[in-house]
């Protein structure tokens, strides 16, 4: 809706995710958390984002967070909830291994290859 709104009162003048976008999205947003639609954990969550929006949930952790709980048919985890050392797997069937945290990510050893990669601590995984 918000990408309606601002398409028709700036038609492409305006960034899709600018400011004007972000004002509309929030008084959209505005409107239907005081329609008292939503838990009181996501109507704190989305109060406290509505003034730093981006264009995906994924980017405001806490968000994120808050709205996974109520994905009931997700098998996934958050990869922050596992322990170092710990194993997980992703969508493709490889496994990993927790070797550390560095702030707000994770380092990890793919088994089968060996090599390190990073994670973000909101990435989804399947716990082994």
């Amino acid at each position: 809706m918000a990408h309606l709104i601002t398409y028709e009162k700036h038609n492409r003048k305006v960034a899709p995710h600018g400011k004007e976008w972000k004002q509309y999205f929030a008084e959209l947003l505005t409107d239907f958390i005081d329609k008292e639609l939503f838990p009181e954990d996501i109507v704190q969550a989305l109060t406290q984002s509505i003034n730093k929006l981006t264009a995906t949930t994924c980017t405001d952790h806490h968000l994120f967070k808050v709205l996974l709980k109520y994905d009931f048919n997700n098998p996934k985890i958050l990869i922050s909830t596992l322990d170092i050392n710990q194993h997980f797997s992703l969508d493709n069937g490889d496994t990993y291994k927790i070797l550390e945290k560095k702030r707000t990510r994770y380092v990890c050893v793919n088994i089968s290859s060996n090599k390190k990669f990073l994670f973000p601590g909101v990435f989804e995984v399947y716990k082994e």
